[in-house]
């Protein structure tokens, strides 16, 4: 089968087209400056404002802003409450209790930003 140019062209057009579509589809998040408390207490608030829980947030402050992939953190975070909240669920606590903490650690001279969630 040959082309004629017109018939290239648009077939080109089409191509260019449909892979920028599925590059938009695919494409990863970009790494966009997050404040860290924010996006916890937001997760937190997601996760939990409906429950019954006893929920003690300890948020450090002055932790800095750093570059991530926000909607993956949120996820992982939203899944450790959501695993903790199940956690106290299966025990069948009336009184459980999630502790949420932000905290910057120091681990060979080399500065870390550390979330905690713990169920009890």
């Amino acid at each position: 089968m040959v082309l004629t140019l017109k018939e290239s062209q648009n077939k080109l057009r089409w191509i260019k087209k449909r892979l920028s579509e599925i590059k938009t589809k695919f494409k990863q998040n970009e790494p966009v400056p997050v404040d860290i408390n924010k996006l916890v207490q937001n997760a937190v608030k997601l996760i939990l404002s409906e429950e019954e829980i006893n929920i003690v947030p300890t948020y450090q402050d002055g932790i800095p802003t750093i570059y991530i992939d926000e909607n993956k953190i949120r996820s992982v975070i939203c899944n450790l409450l959501s695993n903790a909240l199940a956690a106290i669920s299966k025990s069948n606590r009336k009184n459980g209790q999630i502790s949420v903490i932000t905290d910057v650690i120091t681990l060979n001279r080399i500065q870390y930003i550390q979330v905690s969630i713990e169920d009890r």
